[in-house]
């Protein structure tokens, strides 16, 4: 069972489009955010020949974070309810 107490939420952005966001995720307080960016930097190189193919930089990075890391992606789908 996941203590949602324990996460804070981190928006993933594109380096290249500070306003793109690419992803919601909920990042364990155990771990920095910058320990964790850290971490993104070492993974993209670890996919750098993917994503200069394919592009979908987010996609290759998020399978190959070190599973050190506590942390979970939200999904979203187009359901809302309004105030």
């Amino acid at each position: 069972m996941i203590d949602y107490g324990k996460y804070r939420a981190v928006e993933i952005k594109d380096c290249y489009d500070n306003t793109n966001i690419l992803a919601v995720i909920c990042l364990n307080y155990k771990h920095s955010v910058k320990d964790f960016q850290e971490e993104l930097y070492r993974a993209r190189e670890q996919v750098r020949e993917e994503i200069e193919k394919y592009g979908d930089d987010w996609s290759y990075i998020s399978q190959v974070i070190d599973e050190k890391f506590d942390w979970y992606e939200i999904t979203f789908d187009n359901e809302y309810v309004e105030v």
